[in-house]
């Protein structure tokens, strides 16, 4: 496996290791980020993480981030460098409420993470 990941972890079920608590995706598989309410949540879009009946092109995963207030293109910044920088290091934490790791001190939480049904 080549290329970058992005890791995402929320702690609705406490630990972040049940479906829809924890996701890997490659860099490659991230359509688009959108400020959702111009406020605190940032949407980042996916191509689907699992095979539906729903053809691809017509469906996304959705994660959904807290940032600070007005924040969004500093935390988007952020993740995209992370994508382009070389490294040696293929996962990128973005944000993992289970441990407290966040890539940019302006994501607070994981919203939530949903998948293309």
């Amino acid at each position: 496996m080549e290329g970058k990941y992005l890791y995402f972890a929320n702690a609705i079920g406490g630990d972040g290791f049940d479906q829809n608590e924890m996701i890997t995706y490659p860099a490659t598989a991230l359509r688009a980020i959108e400020p959702a309410d111009g406020g605190t949540t940032l949407n980042l879009w996916f191509n689907p993480a699992e095979f539906t009946t729903v053809a691809a092109s017509d469906d996304a995963d959705l994660i959904q981030l807290t940032v600070t207030a007005l924040k969004h293109k500093d935390v988007i910044r952020a993740i995209v460098n992370a994508i382009k920088v070389p490294s040696t290091q293929g996962l990128v934490v973005v944000a993992d409420e289970v441990n407290s790791v966040y890539l940019h001190a302006n994501i607070t939480a994981v919203a939530a993470i949903t998948k293309a049904a």
